[in-house]
């Protein structure tokens, strides 16, 4: 009879080097999965951030973050991976541009938490759930920290997983790792910049742009 293995994607949150060994941690369903929650958090996450409640209501936001979500998710997965592969020569990281994008893919499951987050900063403030100055400009209740202390957390426990993961298919320690994925971070940053100076200044899509930009 054989074993039936489980895999479990929460394992990667306390144990991220262990569980990148797992042979079945290679998945195309948990990157369509992932790649959705990611698309989603990050359209909210720049919808607040720049203030597009001023402008779109909340279910214009929502529903874009849902249809959206896959493509943006693939996009970020995908030219991340390709400048953690492309900057990890630098460190003669051994990895294949595969086992850094599942590297990537499975540092994103603090994301879950994140949307969770998301959805109870939503229906606690509604229709004023991505305008930032609204929000900071009332009396925050505890929950509401909450819920933002959350998402700053767990950006920062993706970030660890991260350094882990990337060390782990690189064949090298996280402090190296760490390089790998800033230099990585720096390129990406510089695009989105370039991105929305192009397109925001001259052709004054703000709007579309700043809700598809991947930073």
């Amino acid at each position: 009879m054989k074993n039936k293995f489980k895999l479990n994607p929460l394992k990667v949150m306390v144990d991220p080097r262990g569980f990148m060994k797992i042979r079945q941690a290679k998945s195309k369903i948990a990157v369509l999965l992932l790649a959705w929650i990611v698309g989603i958090v990050l359209v909210f996450a720049k919808s607040y951030a720049l203030g597009l409640g001023n402008q779109f209501s909340p279910l214009v936001i929502i529903v874009t973050a849902v249809i959206l979500g896959i493509p943006i998710g693939y996009f970020v997965f995908y030219i991340t991976a390709f400048f953690l592969y492309l900057t990890g020569k630098i460190f003669r990281g051994i990895g294949s541009f595969s086992d850094l994008l599942y590297a990537f893919v499975w540092s994103r499951v603090p994301e879950l938490f994140q949307l969770i987050a998301w959805i109870g900063i939503i229906a606690l403030y509604k229709y004023r759930a991505f305008t930032p100055f609204y929000i900071f400009g009332q009396n925050i209740s505890i929950l509401a920290y909450l819920l933002l202390i959350a998402q700053v957390v767990f950006t920062v426990w993706k970030s660890i997983i991260l350094f882990h993961t990337v060390g782990e298919v690189q064949g090298y320690s996280a402090w190296v790792a760490i390089w790998n994925v800033l230099l990585t971070f720096a390129i990406l940053f510089c695009i989105d910049y370039l991105f929305n100076l192009i397109f925001i200044s001259n052709f004054k899509l703000k709007a579309v742009a700043t809700i598809i930009s991947f930073l």
